[in-house]
C-alpha cells in the first residue's frame, strides 16, 4: 500500500472482530485504526477525525448499518464506507450501495488480503471527492469576484421613480435612458425579469443580491446578476436605491454543462454497479429500469432496446414501460427489410436522423406524424452486432450531442458488457463437456500450474496463444521469467507469503508479451495443498489488463482536464473584466499625454517623454483590445485566415509571459498572406499555448531560445516550423512531448496542459505535427491545410 498512513474507523459490536481488523490493518497496511462498538462512541469519532475509510457492521445492538449510513448523508466529513454483515443478503447489499457505500463484504467469505486493495480504492475515491469539492469552491470564489465587477447601473429614489440609467444598462436591457428615467421602477424595470424583486424596506446597511432571468427579443433568455444597495443621505436616511447588474449567461451555461456532466457520471456509476454480475433472470427488468433512467436524463420521450437475434432486431425493453411478454416482442426489424440499417450496426457511433427521413421506423414511435429526431446507437463489439438503442427526441435541442453523447456511448458499453456476460454464461452452462473444452482449449484467461521453485508444470491453450508458442516450449520454464525484472521481487514475495490459512492472492505487475512489449498482467495465484497440508503446487489464472490500465489513466486525465478547463474559463472571464476596468484610466493617460505633447515645443526635452507616454498608452490599449477579443466565448465559425495574423496576435498576448520566462522569441513571417482554413480563436489559442508551454521544457537556468518560421504552401499545406535552440530531448521524450504533464497550476512554468491542448486543436483542424531533433535543438513542424 505504499508508505502513506491511512486512518481507518471500524464500527462493529463484535469487539473481537474489531480488534482483529485493527491488528491486521495496523501491521500489514500501515493504517491507524480506531474501533468503536456503540453509536454513542461512533458519532464523536466521525466528527473529530478525518477517516479514509469506514468499515460499518450491518447488524448492531441499538440500530442497523443502513440507518447509520442514511444519517451520514448529511455529514460533512463522510468517508468512503464498506458495509459488513454476518450473512449474505442481496437486498441489504443493494440498499447499502444505493445509500452511498462503495462496497459490501460478507463476514467469513472475504480474505483479509483483499482489504489493502479496498482501502487503496477508498483513498483514491476520497481524493477525487476532495479535488471536485476544491474545484467547486474555487469556481464559486472566482464567480464571487466576478459578481463584484458590474457595469449596468440603475438608480431610483425612495418614491420608486428611476433617476439614472447609464449606457451599460441601455446596452444590456436594450432600453434607452430617455425611455426609463422618470418612470416607476415597479412597472417599467422589474417586470422585465421573471423573478419579483422586493426592494422596499431594505435596511440602510444591507444589500439585496439576486440572479434573475431577462428575456430579450434577439438574444433569448439572459441571466442577470444584480446587487441592490440603499443610498443613505447625511442624516442616515434612505434616499434611494442603486442596482448594479451584469450579464452572467456564459457562466450559467458553463455551470449547467459541468453539472450535467457530473450528473451523467453519477448516473453511469450507479447503472454500472447495478449490472455487475447480472443473472439472466433479472437482466430484462434491469434493462427497462436503466432505459428509463437514461431516457429521462438525455431528455428523450421514448426509448427502446433491440437485441439482435439471427439478423432480426427484436425489441426487449421500453420507455415508457409496457406490459408485454418477453417471448413476444412488440417490434421486429428484419435487417433484410431494412438494408439501410445494416451499415449503421457495424460502427459504434451515434446516428441522429430526422423522423421524416427514416423509412419504416416512424411508426415505432406510435404516431406517424411525429416530429423531432431519432437517435440510433448500435451495440457492436469486434465487428459483431448484438443490438440497437433507439431514442426519440421531441425537438431539436442545441448542444444535445455535446452534453449527452459521451453518456450515451458509455451507457451502450455497459449494456454491451452485460449482454456479452449473459451470452457467455449461457454458453458455459450449455454442457459440462463444452465447459471443460473451454477451460482446456478455448479459455480466454491464461491458466498455469507451477512448483515451489516457479517451474511450470501445466499451461492452457490461452497461455500458448498469448505467448505465440506451444505448451511444450513453456512447460519447464520459470513462471517469473516473463515478468519485468523490476516487478519480480514483489511477485516472488507474494507467492512466498501464501499459507494454508490464506492460500490465495492477487498480483498486478508488468510483463513482456510475445513481441517483447511491456504490458500489464493481473494474476490470481492460489496455493494447492494435499490432505496433509503440504504444498503440492501453485495455480495461477491471469489476463492482460493493459487496455484497462490505459482506460483508467484516460478517465483520471479527463477529470483533471475538466477541472483545468473550468479554472481557465473562470480566469479568462476575470481577465476580460479586469481589462475592461483598465481601459478607462488608460484612455485618460493617452489623452493627457497628447495634451502634454501638444503644449510643448518639439525642441523641449520633455517633448520626447510626452510622446513616449502616448505611444506606450496606445500599445497597452492594443494589448487590452486583443485580450478582450481573446476572452470572448469561442464561436464555431470557420473561415480562410491569414496564418501570420493569428501568430502575431498570440505573440502580442504572450509577450509579458515571454519576458517573464526569459524566452528569446524570433519569428520569420512572409509578407504575403498565407491562408489556412480554421477557427480564428482556436488558432490563436494554438500559438499562445505553444509560447506558454515551451519554456517549461527547458531546465531552470537554461537559456531559452525559440525561432518560428512560416512557409508554403507545399502539397496544399502551410508549414510552421518551431526550432527550440539548446533543448535536447531523447526519442521517448519527443514521443511523449504532447502528453499532459500535470504540473501544479501555482508554478510559473505553465499548467502542463499547453502542448496537449495544441495537439487537440491541430486534430480539429485536420493538421499534423512532427517532432525531430538535432545535436543542438528540438524541432516541431506543424502542417495546416491551405485555405482561401
Amino acid at each position: 500500500m505504499g508508505h502513506d498512513t491511512y486512518r481507518v474507523l471500524v464500527f462493529d459490536d463484535d469487539e473481537a472482530l474489531g480488534e482483529m481488523l485493527r491488528e491486521y490493518l495496523s501491521i500489514s497496511c500501515n493504517c491507524v485504526v480506531d474501533v468503536v462498538s456503540t453509536e454513542q462512541d461512533f458519532w464523536p469519532r466521525l466528527s473529530s477525525t478525518r477517516y479514509d475509510i469506514l468499515f460499518l457492521d450491518y447488524q448492531l445492538r441499538e440500530t442497523t448499518g443502513l440507518a447509520i449510513l442514511s444519517q451520514m448523508k448529511d455529514h460533512n466529513n463522510m468517508p468512503p464506507t464498506v458495509m459488513m454483515t454476518g450473512q449474505g443478503n442481496e437486498k441489504v447489499a443493494a440498499q447499502a450501495i444505493q445509500d452511498g457505500a462503495i462496497d459490501y463484504l460478507t463476514k467469513g467469505e472475504y480474505a483479509f488480503t483483499e482489504l489493502p486493495g479496498l482501502i487503496e480504492r477508498a483513498v483514491r475515491l476520497r481524493r477525487v471527492q476532495e479535488t471536485m469539492r476544491s474545484s467547486s469552491e474555487k469556481i464559486r470564489y472566482q464567480s464571487m469576484l466576478l459578481d463584484n465587477l458590474r457595469d449596468a447601473v440603475v438608480v431610483w429614489g425612495a418614491d420608486g421613480i428611476i433617476t439614472y440609467w447609464n449606457e451599460a444598462a441601455a446596452d444590456l436591457y436594450n432600453l434607452r435612458a430617455d425611455q426609463m428615467v422618470g418612470k416607476p421602477v415597479d412597472t417599467h424595470f422589474f417586470p422585465l425579469f421573471s423573478t419579483p424583486v422586493l426592494w422596499k424596506g431594505l435596511p440602510p446597511d444591507e444589500n439585496l443580491q439576486a440572479e434573475r432571468q431577462f428575456e430579450t427579443p434577439h438574444r433569448g433568455t439572459l441571466w442577470i446578476s444584480s446587487v441592490i444597495s440603499p443610498l443613505v443621505d447625511r442624516e442616515g436616511q434612505v434616499s434611494g436605491y442603486m442596482d448594479v447588474s451584469r450579464d452572467i449567461t456564459t457562466a450559467k451555461l458553463i455551470e449547467q454543462v459541468l453539472q450535467t456532466r457530473l450528473e451523467g457520471e453519477r448516473l453511469l456509476a450507479s447503472l454500472s454497479s447495478d449490472f455487475i454480475q447480472t443473472p439472466e433472470s433479472v437482466a430484462h427488468p434491469k434493462f427497462s429500469h436503466a432505459l428509463e433512467a437514461i431516457s429521462t436524463f438525455i431528455q428523450a420521450n421514448q426509448g427502446i432496446l433491440f437485441l439482435n437475434e439471427n439478423d432480426i432486431l427484436e425489441s426487449r425493453a421500453y420507455f415508457p414501460a409496457l406490459e408485454l411478454s418477453l417471448d413476444r416482442p412488440l417490434h421486429i426489424l428484419p435487417l433484410d427489410e431494412f438494408p439501410w440499417l445494416r451499415p449503421l450496426l457495424l460502427h459504434r457511433q451515434i446516428a441522429i436522423l430526422p423522423t421524416g427521413n427514416i423509412p419504416g421506423l416512424a411508426s415505432i414511435l406510435g404516431h406517424k406524424k411525429s416530429r423531432g429526431s431519432i437517435v440510433l446507437l448500435p451495440l457492436t463489439a469486434q465487428g459483431q452486432n448484438y443490438g440497437l438503442l433507439l431514442f426519440h427526441l421531441p425537438a431539436h435541442l442545441p448542444g444535445w450531442e455535446n452534453n449527452f453523447g459521451n453518456v450515451l456511448i458509455t451507457f451502450s458499453r455497459i449494456l454491451l458488457g452485460t449482454l456479452l456476460q449473459i451470452r457467455a454464461n449461457q454458453k458455459l452452462k450449455a454442457s459440462e463437456e463444452r465447459y471443460r473444452a473451454i477451460v482446456e482449449d478455448y479459455q480466454t484467461e491464461m491458466i498455469c500450474h507451477f512448483q515451489d521453485d516457479g517451474v511450470l508444470t501445466f499451461v492452457n491453450e490461452a497461455c500458448c496463444h498469448y505467448f505465440q508458442t506451444n505448451r511444450w516450449q513453456l512447460i519447464g520454464r520459470n513462471f517469473l521469467e516473463k515478468i519485468l525484472e523490476e516487478d519480480r521481487p514483489a511477485v516472488r514475495a507474494l507467492i512466498t507469503s501464501l499459507t494454508r490459512e490464506q492460500p490465495a492472492a492477487r498480483s498486478i505487475h508488468r510483463a513482456l508479451n510475445s513481441q517483447g512489449e511491456v504490458c500489464w498482467h493481473e494474476w490470481s495465484i492460489r496455493r494447492i495443498d494435499d490432505s496433509s497440508n503440504s504444498l503440492v503446487e501453485y495455480q495461477a489464472v491471469g489476463r492482460d489488463i493493459t487496455d484497462r490500465k490505459k482506460m483508467e489513466a484516460e478517465v483520471q486525465m479527463a477529470h483533471q482536464q475538466v477541472a483545468e478547463a473550468a479554472r481557465l474559463a473562470s480566469v479568462g472571464r476575470l481577465a476580460a473584466s479586469v481589462a475592461h476596468q483598465i481601459s478607462n484610466p488608460l484612455t485618460t493617460i493617452i489623452a493627457e499625454g497628447q495634451i502634454l505633447r501638444q503644449s510643448l515645443d518639439k525642441t523641449d526635452p520633455a517633448y520626447e517623454s510626452a510622446e513616449a507616454i502616448e505611444q506606450a498608452g496606445w500599445r497597452a490599449q492594443q494589448v487590452i483590445d486583443v485580450l478582450l477579443k481573446f476572452s470572448e466565448a469561442s464561436k464555431d465559425e470557420w473561415e480562410g485566415l491569414p496564418i501570420q495574423e493569428t501568430i502575431r496576435q498570440a505573440a502580442l498576448l504572450a509577450s509579458a509571459q515571454v519576458l517573464a520566462d526569459h524566452l528569446r522569441l524570433e519569428m520569420s513571417l512572409p509578407e504575403e498572406p498565407l491562408f489556412v482554413w480554421g477557427n480564428r480563436q482556436q488558432l490563436i489559442d494554438l500559438w499562445l499555448n505553444f509560447f506558454l508551454g515551451i519554456p517549461s521544457l527547458y531546465k531552470k537556468d537554461q537559456e531559452k531560445s525559440l525561432y518560428l518560421e512560416v512557409s508554403g504552401p507545399t502539397h496544399s499545406y502551410i508549414t510552421v516550423k518551431i526550432s527550440m535552440q539548446g533543448l535536447i530531448l531523447t526519442e521517448d521524450e519527443r514521443i511523449a512531448l504532447f502528453e499532459p504533464k500535470m504540473i501544479p497550476t501555482s508554478l510559473p512554468a505553465g499548467t502542463g496542459m499547453e502542448l496537449t491542448i495544441c495537439r487537440e486543436i491541430l486534430r480539429r483542424h485536420n493538421g499534423q505535427v512532427q517532432v525531430s531533433g538535432t545535436d543542438h535543438a528540438t524541432v516541431i513542424e506543424i502542417f495546416l491545410p491551405e485555405g482561401e
